[in-house]
C-alpha cells in the first residue's frame, strides 16, 4: 500500500466540554476539526490578532479539541504565541511570561489561574495590566472586571468557544457552524453540519441572552450576552 492509499481515519480525536460540574467526553471527526479551524480564524480576527501580534494561550490538554484549532488559527495569522496550563499549579508560568515579554492578547484566562496568582500574592493588575486584550472565561471575567481591568468574554459553550470582539457587545459564536437558542435563560447549541457527535439543542449551562443583529465589528454571527 502506498502512502496515497492509506485511508484517513474518521476521527481526529476525543475532546471534552463542561456543563456545570460535569465533564463530558465527545468524539471529534476530521471534518469537524477542519471546520473548527475555520471558526478559530474568526475568533482570532475578533481578538484583533495579526502577523505582528503576540498571544499567550491558557488551556489544558483535556481542552485540545477546542484549543488546537485556535493554535492553528494563530499560526495561520502568523502571530507569535506562548502556551501555559490553565491551572492553579502553573499560574507562576503565566506570571513569568507576562513579566518577561509583552503580549497583545491573553486568552483562556480562568478561575484556576487567578486562584494560583492569589496563592502567589500577585495582583491581577500587575500581571495582566500590560496586555491590551484579556479574553476571560466565566468566573474569571467577573474577577478581572472587579479588579478594575477590562476583560472580554471568552465563553466555553459546550464544544465551541464564543469570543467577544472589540465592540464589547457579547461573545460571537460561528453562525456557519452553530445555531444558538436560549430557553429559560440557558444557551442551547445545535450543530448546523453533521458531526461525529450529534448536537441538537444541547443545554450548555451558560446563562445569557441571544443577540442576533449585526455587530459593529462587521460580524453577523449570533452573540451571547452573559448574565
Amino acid at each position: 500500500m502506498t502512502t496515497a492509499e492509506i485511508p484517513k481515519p474518521a476521527l481526529w480525536g476525543v475532546g471534552s466540554f463542561r456543563v456545570g460540574d460535569e465533564v463530558r467526553p465527545y468524539p471529534v471527526g476530521q471534518d469537524d476539526h477542519g471546520r473548527d479551524i475555520s471558526s478559530s480564524m474568526k475568533a482570532v480576527k475578533s481578538l484583533g490578532i495579526h502577523g505582528e501580534s503576540r498571544a499567550l494561550v491558557l488551556s489544558m490538554l483535556s481542552e485540545a479539541a477546542q484549543y488546537w484549532p485556535i493554535q492553528i488559527g494563530l499560526l495561520m495569522s502568523q502571530a507569535q504565541f506562548s502556551l501555559a496550563d490553565a491551572s492553579r499549579f502553573d499560574a507562576f508560568r503565566t506570571a513569568m511570561f507576562l513579566r518577561a515579554m509583552h503580549y497583545d492578547v491573553v486568552l483562556g484566562i480562568n478561575t484556576e489561574v487567578l486562584d494560583g496568582l492569589d496563592d502567589l500574592g500577585h495582583a491581577y493588575g500587575d500581571v495582566f495590566g500590560g496586555a491590551p486584550v484579556l479574553a476571560a472565561r466565566a468566573g474569571a471575567y467577573e474577577r478581572l472586571r472587579d479588579a478594575g481591568l477590562a476583560p472580554r468574554w471568552w465563553l466555553h459553550v459546550g464544544p465551541t468557544i464564543a469570543v467577544e470582539c472589540e465592540a464589547v457587545a457579547g461573545a460571537h459564536v460561528d453562525g456557519d457552524e452553530w445555531e444558538v437558542d436560549v430557553a429559560n435563560g440557558e444557551v442551547l447549541l445545535t450543530a448546523r453540519n453533521p458531526r461525529a457527535l450529534s448536537i441538537d439543542r444541547l443545554a450548555t449551562g451558560v446563562r445569557g441572552e441571544l443577540v442576533t443583529e449585526s455587530c459593529a465589528c462587521g460580524r453577523t454571527d449570533p452573540r451571547i450576552q452573559p448574565r
